[in-house]
C-alpha cells in the first residue's frame, strides 16, 4: 500500500473476541472470571500486538509515513469494567437475539428485543450497540495511548 502512495493509515484493532455474546455462550470451559473466553481474547491481543509491531516498523523504515493504531480490545475491555464496577449496564447479553443471553442466533422478526438498547453494550451476538459504537469512537478521535498511539485519529487527520 504504501508503493501505491498510502502516506497515513488509521488501523483499528482487534476486539475481545471472547467478551462478544456469541463466544461468552460457547466454551465455559475456557472463561477467564469475567465470563469471557480466554482463548478469544488471548488471539485478539496476539493478532494486535503484531499489527502494532508491524506498523512500527513501517514508520520506522519511511519517514513519510504517519499510523493511528486503535486499540480496540483495550478500549473495549475498559469500556466493560467500568460499567460492570457501577452495575449501570447489561455488558454480557445481547440486546437483541435468540437463546441464552440472545446469543445463540442474530436479530431476527422472532427475536426478543431489550426494552434499553442504550443499557447494553451488544445489539446483538456480535455488535456493539450504537451508544457502545459512539464511546469507541470517541476514544478514537481523542484518545491517548495505550487505547490509540502514537497518536490519536484528529491528530493523524490534521494537516
Amino acid at each position: 500500500m504504501y508503493a501505491l502512495g498510502m502516506r497515513r493509515l488509521f488501523f483499528v484493532g482487534a476486539a475481545p473476541l471472547g467478551c462478544i455474546p456469541l463466544l461468552r455462550e460457547r466454551e465455559r470451559s475456557l472463561h477467564n472470571s469475567k465470563g469471557c473466553n480466554a482463548e478469544a481474547n488471548s488471539l485478539s491481543v496476539e493478532h494486535n500486538t503484531a499489527v502494532a509491531s508491524l506498523l512500527r516498523d513501517l514508520s520506522a523504515r519511511h519517514s513519510d509515513f504517519q499510523y493511528s493504531f486503535f486499540n480496540t480490545s483495550t478500549a473495549l475491555l475498559l469500556y466493560i469494567q467500568e460499567l460492570e464496577a457501577n452495575g449501570s449496564a447489561e455488558v454480557k447479553a445481547a440486546c437483541c437475539g435468540l437463546g441464552s443471553d440472545n446469543a445463540m442466533f442474530g436479530c431476527t422478526p422472532l427475536s426478543s428485543l431489550c426494552p434499553n438498547r442504550s443499557n447494553h453494550v451488544f445489539w446483538d451476538f456480535v455488535h456493539p450497540t450504537e451508544l457502545t459504537a459512539q464511546k469507541l469512537t470517541r476514544v478514537a478521535f481523542d484518545g491517548s495511548p495505550p487505547l490509540v498511539s502514537p497518536v490519536n485519529l484528529r491528530q493523524l487527520c490534521a494537516p
